[in-house]
């Protein structure tokens, strides 16, 4: 038997290679950094009993912040949050150091959303699981045991 995810309240994982197209050694390790946020968010919010399947595509927005915020921040790291404008030469803040606030300020959002932050943990109610109730197919498919098989021992 095949475990089909999001049956049991787990969002399916995105393809990735299909987020992030191209075969360069940046891309792969943005791909590899995206598996790894969506499975720590995954298991924060099992957790905490507040993961559901409809929660999926902001979980993927959230990875989507972590891994623009990564590359921004490297690039800042490399250039400096100052550097010189293109045509003036005078110093002027780095677009990264904006993109790294902008994905910043996205992934606080989000995080709050989902109540993944310590600090709003408490104020998001937990997902509540029904129990699937037992239809006239249930009855159906179960075993009767006959002289045939072993069910009767």
């Amino acid at each position: 038997m095949k475990l089909i995810e999001g049956g049991s309240g787990i969002p399916p994982e995105p393809d990735w290679s299909a987020v992030f197209p191209g075969r360069a050694k940046s891309i792969a390790a943005d791909r590899a950094n995206a598996t790894r946020y969506w499975h720590d968010a995954i298991a924060d919010l099992r957790a905490t009993e507040k993961l559901s399947v409809v929660n999926g595509h902001a979980l993927q927005r959230l990875v989507i912040a972590y891994i623009l915020y990564d590359r921004a921040a490297v690039e800042v790291i490399r250039e400096g949050p100052i550097v010189p404008a293109p045509r003036t030469k005078t110093p002027m803040h780095s677009p990264w150091a904006t993109a790294m606030r902008d994905a910043s300020r996205m992934a606080n959002a989000i995080e709050a959303e989902l109540t993944l932050s310590p600090r709003r943990r408490a104020s998001g109610g937990k997902v509540n699981r029904r129990s699937r109730k037992p239809g006239a197919s249930d009855q159906y498919l179960k075993s009767v045991p006959t002289e045939n098989n072993d069910d009767e021992k």
